[in-house]
């Protein structure tokens, strides 16, 4: 990002991470591709019913 941007409050936002969030959940098997050019990304998918607020170890991707 090239700038911080303000984004409403959402309860299903992490407070800790930069993300996007989709209209729909995702079910089943899904492919999706994602294009860089920078120095650094990480890309993670979780579980609705996850813990989004907070900083503790079951709302950190890749720790739950």
């Amino acid at each position: 990002m090239e700038k911080k941007q303000q984004y409403s409050d959402h309860p299903e936002r992490f407070e800790s991470r930069t993300q996007v969030l989709c209209k729909q959940s995702v079910c089943g098997r899904c492919y999706w591709e994602v294009e860089w050019s920078g120095n650094f990304v990480s890309i993670s998918v979780s579980y609705k019913g996850i813990s989004r607020k907070g900083r503790c170890y079951g709302c950190a991707f890749g720790r739950n």
